[in-house]
């Protein structure tokens, strides 16, 4: 039985945005975004393993091995790219492909790091770590 005091000493849950579709770059080459990460994409993200361990049965040994870094194989990207709903380039929507992806990022350098901090902070709640 839940006790009517407990319910009112609980704290409200913050409003938060489910959905929201922001647009960057420019008309000739752009990327629509939705802002608000979905729970597989996040979970990804926060639980991404940028090293491996390698147990050694014979002497016991433990050895922590880095994954070679490519950034296209990075947790952000995965994740910006992910969250891609339409791709414009040269004005005309194109197919959501890395190739395409690729262009629009070369063409507006400066929207990958804004793409990226929009999403985490919009959907700084979505997902959890796995121990």
């Amino acid at each position: 039985m839940v006790d009517k005091n407990d319910l009112k000493n609980q704290k409200a849950l913050e409003d938060k945005e489910t959905t929201k579709v922001v647009s960057y770059g420019t008309s000739e080459n752009q990327l629509v975004v939705e802002t608000v990460a979905s729970f597989g994409a996040m979970m990804n993200y926060k639980n991404y393993q940028g090293a491996s361990t390698v147990y050694n049965k014979e002497n016991l040994d433990i050895k922590v091995v880095p994954n070679p870094y490519d950034f296209k194989s990075s947790k952000e990207y995965r994740l910006v790219f992910s969250q891609v709903m339409k791709i414009v380039v040269n004005g005309q929507e194109a197919d959501k492909t890395e190739a395409n992806f690729d262009k629009v990022l070369d063409r507006n350098k400066k929207i990958f790091s804004e793409i990226l901090t929009d999403i985490l902070k919009a959907s700084d709640d979505v997902g959890f770590i796995l121990i």
